[in-house]
């Protein structure tokens, strides 16, 4: 008797392994910018090399060569994402991501002008500033901020939400 019991309890446990759900979904993508994972009738206006130009999962953008590119890996690189909840509404379901990263992003508008030969003097500043701090260890316990955003998992992928900039951006 005991023998089935167990056999059914395990049963049980394992018939829900398996099963991609939509927060396994979204995690995914935000791990490999898999674009297959996207929803075809949302991205149908998009060339293959068109959505990859568009910036849906937040990461070290700049090149190689950019003098804050070593700064900015290790930043993103101490983030991480994590699923909060996730609910169904009609055919799709909504899963909650938190984004637990290092204030400094913020501080540094993201890196967003480290690539620019433009940039203002106080932008270049913050950015030295940073990078000296990283240089001699002063970044090894950084400060961390959270960041919730909503994904919406319908039936065919995730509905990466593209404005309209972001379809006539990502259509060429």
């Amino acid at each position: 008797m005991s023998k089935i019991l167990i056999t059914a309890i395990i049963s049980l446990i394992l018939s829900g392994c398996g099963e991609k759900t939509a927060s396994d979904t979204v995690l995914e993508f935000m791990n490999t910018e898999n674009t297959a994972l996207l929803s075809s009738s949302k991205i149908e206006k998009c060339t293959p090399d068109g959505i990859k130009n568009i910036t849906l999962v937040n990461k070290n953008n700049l090149p190689t060569t950019n003098d804050y590119y070593q700064l900015s890996s290790y930043l993103y690189g101490k983030s991480k994402y994590s699923v909060i909840s996730e609910k169904k509404e009609g055919d799709a379901y909504v899963v909650s991501v938190k984004w637990m990263y290092p204030k400094a992003i913020d501080d540094v508008r993201s890196f967003i002008e480290a690539d620019n030969p433009k940039i203002f003097d106080d932008d270049k500043k913050e950015l030295d500033n940073l990078k000296s701090l990283y240089e001699n260890g002063g970044l090894e316990n950084p400060e961390y901020t959270e960041d919730i955003t909503e994904w919406v998992v319908l039936p065919d992928g995730i509905d990466p939400n593209l404005s309209a900039g972001n379809i006539e951006a990502c259509s060429k």
